[in-house]
């Protein structure tokens, strides 16, 4: 098994956030590789999120 984990926290103006996520790697190492390196950025940047 594959599983990856984040626990992160950035600050936004005046609004601390956090992303805590454990990843599930049963099939494999490169999926949840890539969502503990890109996912919060990801999120963040959409237009939407603001």
């Amino acid at each position: 098994m594959e599983d990856h984990h984040v626990a992160k926290f950035v600050q936004i103006d005046e609004h601390e956030l956090g992303l805590f996520a454990i990843y599930d790697g049963h099939l494999g190492d490169e999926v949840p590789s890539y969502l503990q390196k890109h996912l919060f950025a990801n999120i963040l940047e959409e237009v939407c999120f603001h």
